[in-house]
Order: C-alpha cells, then sequence, then structure tokens
C-alpha cells in the first residue's frame, strides 16, 4: 500500500498490506473494536472472497479511506 499522507508516508516501507484474517468477524466491529492487526487494514476471510476478485478485476489502481474517529 502506498500511504497518500504525511502520517501514512512510510506505509510500503513498513510492508503494510490489506489482508483477511480468521480472527476477523464477519459483522461490524464498530464501536467495539477488533484483534490486533498490527497495522494492517483486515477484514473477515469470507469478505475477502467477496472483495478480492473485484480488485484483481481493477484495470485502475484502487483507493482505500482509512481514518480514526
Amino acid at each position: 500500500m502506498h500511504g497518500l499522507e504525511e502520517t501514512n508516508s512510510n506505509s510500503l516501507k513498513r510492508f503494510i498490506v490489506f489482508h483477511s484474517w480468521n480472527l476477523m468477524s464477519d459483522e461490524e466491529v464498530f464501536p467495539k473494536g477488533s484483534p490486533e492487526g498490527w497495522g494492517c487494514p483486515t477484514i473477515s476471510n469470507n469478505a475477502m472472497k467477496e472483495i478480492d476478485p473485484i480488485l484483481q478485476s481493477s484495470e485502475k489502481p484502487v483507493l482505500m479511506w482509512i481514518f480514526n474517529k
């Protein structure tokens, strides 16, 4: 992932990746939160099965908005 702002400009150097994880719930986790992901954005394995084909077939880069509220 390429960070576009000063606060995440080291994303590529830190090997931040978007991935699935078996400990992530299929249900909404806000506001309770999720297990420690070591800084990577994670989704459930089931969600990744739906999203990955869309990402793989995209002819353009995909922009991901991540924010703390």
